[in-house]
């Protein structure tokens, strides 16, 4: 994976994708506990995230796993459709390779109540997700583990990344296809990861507050571990028709 020039030094500069990325296995249907979260938008990428938490007999699959662990195993990247396809689009990858649909403990979206209408009509029911920006960088850096500058050892990350996560591909993201114009920007949350800065020092003074741009894949991470933190999931029926 390259990096991408930031105008600021990179939020999770703690992310090394030699550990955190991981080749893709077929999740085992019985690994119940799964989750979607969705950001929207329509210029900027409509994203989804699909992530599962590994159980007990995860090195069967990947010896470097433990039970408990984290894993994006699909995502959504998508540009210029509507909520509404995209809810559909969804619905049509939220299935197991056998075609029975999924059972998610939650999704978990952005706050806009239209959009979230929009999924719900198509059998999508979310929740308002925890959008603490701080808090939740804080969550995403300990999660990603590695040789973190914060606490000055090598700590074992416990979210991974499949290598191959999209489920489709958007050539408007690295294409302009008026002109055939290519551009260098992030198309997946591992891209991003490596892209997403704080902004520059002005007059000496730091600021903790990232850019607003690579951010379509992370704020969804994001969101998920905020919101991980403070609801009990095991209070919680399975939330989704699909």
């Amino acid at each position: 994976l390259g990096r991408w020039v930031a105008a600021g030094k990179i939020v999770f500069d703690n992310f090394n994708p030699k550990k955190s990325v991981i080749p893709n296995f077929e999740i085992p249907k019985h690994w119940k506990k799964r989750f979607r979260i969705f950001d929207f938008g329509y210029r900027s990428p409509f994203t989804c995230l699909w992530i599962v938490q590994a159980e007990e007999d995860v090195k069967r699959y990947n010896i470097e796993l433990q039970k408990g662990d984290y894993i994006l195993y699909k995502e959504m990247y998508y540009t210029e459709r509507t909520t509404s396809v995209n809810a559909r689009r969804v619905v049509e990858f939220s299935k197991h390779p056998d075609g029975e649909p999924e059972k998610y403990i939650a999704s978990i979206a952005d706050w806009d109540a239209g959009e979230r209408a929009d999924l719900e009509a198509e059998g999508i029911k979310t929740i308002q997700a925890d959008k603490d920006i701080i808090a939740g960088i804080q969550r995403v850096r300990e999660v990603l583990g590695n040789i973190d500058p914060s606490r000055g050892f090598v700590i074992r990350p416990s979210f991974y990344i499949f290598e191959n996560t999209l489920v489709e591909y958007d050539p408007k993201v690295k294409i302009n296809l008026e002109t055939g114009e290519r551009n260098n920007s992030p198309s997946c949350l591992k891209e991003e990861l490596l892209a997403y800065s704080w902004k520059a020092a002005q007059n000496g003074v730091l600021k903790e507050e990232p850019e607003d741009r690579y951010n379509h894949s992370t704020d969804p991470l994001r969101y998920f571990f905020n919101t991980l933190k403070k609801v009990q999931w095991r209070d919680i029926e399975f939330m989704s028709i699909h």
